[in-house]
């Protein structure tokens, strides 16, 4: 229903209240002035005396039912030529995830992994950081157009975690550091941002940030078996100076 038309339904009504009003002001004084003579009776309304009005409003009503009813149907037949697809998941994730030892979450075509880095504690000007406001590494694995395997992400780190954490990511030639910068200003400990990216093999992709991760956090400080006799990420023997 236009305003046009509602505009004109309720023109109509008022036309239609305004001459039975003016009727009854009329019949009324025409039966105080001829008060010896018995009235005579009224005519019951019929449908040629109101038809008008009450045929626009019944033109109105169904236009309105059929115009809900038409939009309706439009909005089912959209529905149903274009229905919800789920993407496929990729392949290589459950391999991303072995080399991992986590497990990813899908989404849009990507595949996201997040590290909190929870275990420091952060703060500026002596006011804590909660971890949640982004103090955590994050690495998207996603399908190039072209058929390859890319990653693109950031590593959250100590300062002294910083060069660890390049060098990992650098083995076997797969993934280019881009940047290396500070993550904020003034914060303690102090945070470097190590963002990379990366195409290939994603087993091979994989490997480089799983190894990256063990230089920072709590891998990094880690104690090795008993057994073994090699040094773990940050507990390498020092070497005193004579």
């Amino acid at each position: 229903m236009t305003a046009t038309k509602i505009q004109n339904f309720f023109r109509r009504v008022k036309l239609l209240f305004a001459c039975v009003l003016a009727g009854c002001l009329a019949l009324g004084c025409e039966t105080a002035r001829v008060t010896s003579q018995p009235a005579e009776p009224l005519a019951p309304a019929t449908r040629s005396s109101i038809g008008p009005a009450r045929a626009d409003s019944d033109t109105l009503v169904r236009a309105t039912r059929a115009s809900a009813a038409t939009s309706a149907a439009a909005a089912v037949a959209v529905a149903s030529a274009n229905p919800p697809t789920t993407q496929a998941a990729d392949p290589a994730w459950p391999d991303i995830d072995r080399v991992m030892q986590r497990h990813g979450v899908p989404g849009d075509g990507v595949y996201v992994f997040t590290i909190p880095r929870d275990d420091l504690d952060v703060s500026i000007d002596g006011m804590g950081i909660p971890t949640a406001a982004g103090i955590q590494s994050i690495f998207y694995f996603y399908r190039c157009p072209c058929g390859k395997m890319s990653v693109t992400g950031q590593f959250v780190t100590t300062d002294y975690e910083a060069d660890d954490v390049v060098d990992a990511l650098r083995q076997n030639a797969t993934l280019n550091v881009a940047a290396i910068a500070p993550f904020l200003l003034s914060e303690k400990p102090r945070l470097m941002l190590v963002r990379f990216q990366g195409e290939g093999d994603p087993a091979t992709m994989a490997k480089n940030l799983r190894e990256a991760l063990r230089w920072i956090g709590k891998e990094r400080m880690a104690p090795l078996p008993a057994d073994s006799g090699a040094s773990p990420p940050g507990n390498a023997p020092l070497i005193r100076l004579k």
